[in-house]
């Protein structure tokens, strides 16, 4: 037994190692894109020119001070940059697996699946969280951040009492302020979470924990230092140039209109494989269901496999802007996916024998529309706001795999199938970025060599390779290098070939 759980452990290790690195690697050949010229020109690694540059954007552009200083700090620092990156998607990955598949034999496995899951997000949202630095610090590190909390809170999870102690109640603390200085819509997630996490332990255990009392505090904390900053109260009077945010009935509904379907198509539309496996799910879950009557089961079965058929059916009909609120089948497409996500909670709550499985279901179901939904109230969004959303749809989705799955007793054959299904997805999403990635950061040093040459040659207008696969790059325009050139150099034109 003791020989078993060495090579068990020797095995995890050797595994994570390997998967962080991989990890590594394809952080490492991500390019600068986009806004990312813009903070390596303001880099600084000093204390006094953080502070001032940061002050300068808390009072002009927002009240991101974390996810700025990040994006300042690292923006120069190479190496240093892509370890933080890798680093933050590797623990992320492996809180996933640790909340959803704690102490279970497989769990390198669950581990490479919920690792390929990570990265099979549309390429839209792909290039700007992973590949664009800018939307990396202040989008991907929340999640973290939360899994980091639900850790700290995990047997609460499973219907116990959480243990404050001095080093769970500093970090929480420190997890609420953090959490709140990235992104706004992020900002109002944690805020609500936090807050309705600790009335659901007052409820359920008649008192107050002091470790998610002080999250919840320094959230609130954290949220006033977000959103004091004068800018939004510019944006909601509408004088911001590139923000929009009108407070009138009527101007809500109709930002309503102009965002519901990306807010839609990011976070149901854009995963409908996704979907599939977890109506399915739902279905052999609520098929061996005996609290509810027959009637309500096949009713929820009939609801959870009507979002992803209704999504197939309706992609290319409905899925466009709607400019008229009162003009299209808004409401009713609405209608939909609230039946789709109704079903889903309740298979949730009548069809999970495990209590812990149960609430961190609800906590990542809860999730999704927690954090998408003031999106549908703001200008500009892009897929980059949708990262913790997706996360969360991942977690539900492991939920009811790994209530559906038998652990205790799963066969030679069954475990083989895992292992493979596992490797392959990894595999074959590995090779797959490497590739692209390959070729676009090839792509990228030639680039700034190109850049480098022409320009202390004199020349006004520099022309640049074209990236081999610009669909994964976030923002490919040449112009945006004119941030690292123009100081010394003055006007410049940057073309692409």
């Amino acid at each position: 037994m003791e020989k078993f759980k060495e090579k068990s452990f020797l095995l995890k290790l050797v595994g994570g190692c390997a998967g962080f690195l991989a990890i590594f690697i394809l952080m490492s050949l991500t390019p600068l894109t986009g806004d990312d010229w813009f903070f390596l020109n303001r880099h600084t690694t000093e204390l006094s020119g953080l502070a001032a540059n940061i002050s300068e954007q808390w009072h002009n552009l927002n009240g991101r001070v974390l996810g700025n200083i990040c994006a300042i700090l690292f923006s120069g620092l190479d190496f240093a940059r892509e370890l933080v990156k890798a680093a933050v998607v590797f623990l992320t990955i492996l809180f996933l697996n640790r909340l959803i598949f704690p102490k279970q034999p497989q769990s390198l496995w669950t581990g490479l699946l919920i690792g390929a899951a990570v990265y099979m997000m549309p390429k839209e949202m792909y290039r700007q969280t992973y590949n664009w630095m800018a939307g990396f610090f202040n989008y991907v590190p929340v999640m973290l951040f939360v899994l980091l909390y639900l850790w700290l809170i995990r047997d609460f999870l499973a219907g116990d009492a959480v243990k404050s102690t001095p080093f769970s109640v500093v970090s929480a603390a420190v997890l609420g302020v953090c959490s709140q200085l990235f992104a706004e819509n992020l900002t109002i997630f944690v805020t609500v979470m936090s807050i309705s996490m600790v009335i659901w332990y007052g409820v359920s255990r008649k008192k107050l924990n002091l470790t998610m009392t002080a999250y919840a505090a320094c959230s609130i904390i954290g949220a006033l230092i977000m959103f004091l900053s004068p800018v939004y109260s510019r944006i909601s009077a509408d004088e911001d140039s590139y923000r929009t945010m009108n407070l009138g009935v009527w101007d809500l509904l109709e930002m309503f209109a102009q965002n519901y379907e990306t807010v839609v198509w990011y976070a149901f539309r854009a995963y409908l494989p996704i979907l599939v496996l977890a109506a399915a799910l739902c279905c052999i879950l609520l098929s061996k269901n005996r609290r509810l009557r027959p009637v309500f089961r096949y009713l929820l079965m009939g609801f959870a496999c009507l979002g992803p058929v209704y999504g197939f059916m309706t992609n290319d009909v409905l899925a466009k802007p709607r400019n008229n609120i009162f003009k299209s089948a808004i409401w009713l497409d609405l209608a939909v996916w609230v039946l789709f996500g109704v079903s889903i909670l309740l298979t949730l709550l009548t069809s999970m024998e495990s209590v812990y499985r149960r609430r961190l279901g609800l906590f990542f179901l809860w999730g999704i529309p927690l954090s998408a939904g003031p999106l549908l109230f703001v200008q500009p969004i892009g897929p980059r706001c949708f990262y913790l959303c997706y996360l969360c749809l991942l977690g539900v989705l492991f939920i009811l795999f790994a209530e559906t799955v038998n652990w205790e007793s799963l066969d030679r054959a069954k475990g083989g199938l895992l292992r493979f299904a596992s490797l392959f997805l990894a595999g074959a999403g590995l090779l797959f970025y490497f590739q692209v990635s390959f070729a676009n950061h090839e792509t990228f040093v030639a680039r700034r060599e190109t850049a480098e040459e022409q320009v202390t040659a004199g020349d006004t207008v520099i022309t640049l390779p074209k990236y081999p696969y610009p669909e994964f790059v976030h923002d490919t325009d040449p112009q945006k290098m004119e941030y690292i050139y123009r100081d010394t150099y003055g006007s410049l034109t940057f073309l692409e070939q």
